[in-house]
């Protein structure tokens, strides 16, 4: 069995991730890296450093608007992580990213990470989870 990864969700007007991994950190770095593969096909080269700082109601909530942060870095600066590192406390996150910036067009034009089927729960002695993103 994968250790951690991610699986592409389809719905209508939307696509999703299914992600698994050994901790909750874990879990957010993946679904990074998973919405940077759906975002392109190019891989940032490390470099440059940004910093997240962020504090929801939920660890759910706190995913989604993660994966928000990380959209609008790649969509609005043209800026890409190739290293994500995550420290969770609680209902807050802190997050140190790596990367360079985006030359490429990108395959899809995504809105935001929804709250549509939003979940992240422990099974088994793995973290798992699901989000979808408004295409």
């Amino acid at each position: 069995m994968k250790r951690k990864g991610y699986r592409f969700l389809e719905h209508t007007a939307d696509t999703g991730l299914k992600i698994y991994a050994p901790s909750r950190e874990e879990v957010f770095e993946t679904a990074a890296k998973g919405l940077l593969t759906l975002l392109t096909e190019e891989t940032p080269q490390p470099g440059e450093k940004r910093s997240v700082s962020l504090t929801a109601e939920s660890a759910e909530y706190l995913l989604a608007d993660f994966l928000n942060e990380i959209l609008y870095l790649m969509a609005h600066e043209r800026w890409g992580p190739s290293r994500v590192s995550v420290d969770l406390q609680g209902s807050s996150l802190r997050a140190c990213l790596e990367g360079s910036p985006l030359k490429e067009d990108f395959r899809n034009e995504v809105k935001a990470a929804t709250w549509h089927r939003l979940s992240l729960k422990e099974t088994d002695g793995r973290w798992e989870a699901t989000i979808f993103f408004d295409l």
